[in-house]
């Protein structure tokens, strides 16, 4: 098990990287100041030292009331599922968020209620987490419960 707090203000659209290699299942929960409209949590395959290493990005991203889960790789970006989020709208202090990975099997909870269960087309074995958001969004804290990363 692996518990990381902190807080992280987004002065403009950016990514954090997370260096950790994950293997194994996960649940992320997390509070966010959610402002304006973007933000997602990734997986990428833990080949490379940095971002722009990674071949491929399966992120979980929260519109204004929507969820994509969307599939990034160096040439391109495809939305593999859209779902209906009511609860992600902006200007919400306190957002509390769950993802939980089984396998390839991901489900994601906003405000203690299910948003989506999805099945990814990417097994991934080992992987390194990625914070997505656009500008004025602030992690509150995230807690992580998984393998013991290795690296």
């Amino acid at each position: 098990m692996v518990e990381q707090c902190f807080s992280s203000s987004f002065r403009r659209q950016d990514i954090l990287f997370d260096d950790y290699i994950y293997s194994g299942d996960f649940d992320i929960a997390l509070n966010l100041e959610y402002c304006n409209s973007g933000f997602g949590i990734g997986l990428t395959n833990s080949e490379g030292v940095s971002l722009s290493d990674k071949q491929e990005v399966l992120l979980f991203k929260m519109g204004n009331k929507s969820l994509d889960v969307i599939l990034l790789n160096k040439d391109s970006q495809k939305t593999l599922a859209t779902f209906n989020a009511a609860f992600a709208k902006t200007y919400t202090k306190d957002l509390k968020c769950i993802l939980q990975k089984r396998d390839a099997i991901f489900t994601l909870y906003i405000r203690e209620k299910k948003v989506c269960t999805f099945k990814s087309p990417i097994e991934f074995e080992t992987y390194n987490l990625i914070y997505y958001s656009n500008k004025d969004n602030k992690i509150l804290n995230i807690n992580i419960a998984s393998s013991i990363p290795y690296g």
